[in-house]
């Protein structure tokens, strides 16, 4: 079994200055819930001797977080080295723009590499033809490895999609100006897939394995173009 590093002391500070600074996202999870959401660091504050971060609430979260106040959260971030970070601390209080968390004791970095994934906006598809046939896919999320994509439970073909089963010639498309992308897709391989009844969508989570000519590097554009996408339209419901 893999053992972290672990980060602490002042070193602490210094992670979350630095985490401010660039206005990393954060991955949150409310422990003993199935609430998940991306957030940001907005400040660091000292009051009688104690730290406190203090983060931005993710989208749909107010009236949960309102309630979670005491209870656990587990926070991770993905490093500029790729590798994973993590770490666990408690709601101390909220206001009206801020959640604050007691400083954690220490942060944890997973000594393997383990990408961040990102919801890119609505409209964000996977086109891929085999013969006569067209399929288009929903991006769940997205990451420098995969993503996680669906299509309708009708229009799966057990044929063409099942676990370990490559695909080539996908393309990665959205017309949206702030994230316009056509990417080229060599080949993946699906990892894992589920039909969602309640949906009425097959599930797909898959992986690259050839992304062509720079292909890594414009999913790495597409992804950080995300994120800022992401931000910027928090930023401006927070502003009305």
């Amino acid at each position: 079994m893999m053992t972290p590093d672990k980060i602490s002391g002042n070193k602490i500070y210094e992670t979350f200055e630095q985490l401010y600074r660039n206005r990393t996202l954060l991955r949150l999870n409310v422990l003993g819930t199935d609430f998940e959401g991306l957030t940001i660091i907005t400040g660091i504050e000292k009051e009688d001797r104690s730290h406190y971060l203090l983060i931005d609430y993710p989208g749909g979260s107010r009236k949960l977080i309102h309630n979670a106040v005491s209870r656990n959260i587990f926070l991770e971030y993905s490093g500029k080295d790729k590798l994973q970070y993590n770490f666990r601390t408690v709601i101390d209080h909220v206001d009206e723009k801020n959640i604050w968390l007691k400083f954690p004791s220490i942060i944890e970095r997973i000594q393997r590499r383990k990408y961040f994934r990102v919801s890119p906006p609505i409209g964000t598809k996977v086109l891929f033809q085999s013969d006569s046939k067209a399929f288009s896919f929903n991006v769940l999320n997205i990451s420098e490895g995969g993503m996680l994509i669906n299509q309708d439970i009708l229009h799966h073909d057990k044929k063409i999609f099942y676990v370990g089963g490559y695909v080539y010639n996908l393309a990665l498309v959205n017309a949206e100006d702030s994230v316009k992308a056509k990417i080229s897709i060599k080949k993946l391989e699906i990892r894992r897939m589920e039909p969602n009844p309640n949906t009425g969508k097959f599930n797909y989570a898959v992986q690259f394995l050839d992304l062509g000519k720079n292909g890594k590097e414009k999913i790495k554009d597409f992804i950080y173009r995300c994120q800022r996408d992401l931000l910027k339209r928090r930023n401006d419901i927070d502003d009305k």
